[in-house]
């Protein structure tokens, strides 16, 4: 039986404002992932709310 390469370890973080059942469907989302990654863990706190904020950044 081939043994399969172990999988290279990425961590992805971000944050998110909203209504409570937006930010529960998000975290549900995440948690099952995309078919081709797998989830190991899902950390969440409660951060301070920042008004008014629209927009997004991706930083790498």
């Amino acid at each position: 039986m081939a043994k399969r390469p172990m999988a290279v370890k990425y961590k992805v973080e971000g944050e998110a404002q909203g209504d409570e059942d937006a930010l529960k469907k998000l975290l549900k989302d995440i948690d099952e992932g995309p078919r081709s990654a797998r989830v190991v863990k899902l950390d969440q706190e409660e951060r301070e709310l920042v008004q008014d904020e629209k927009d997004f950044a991706v930083r790498r």
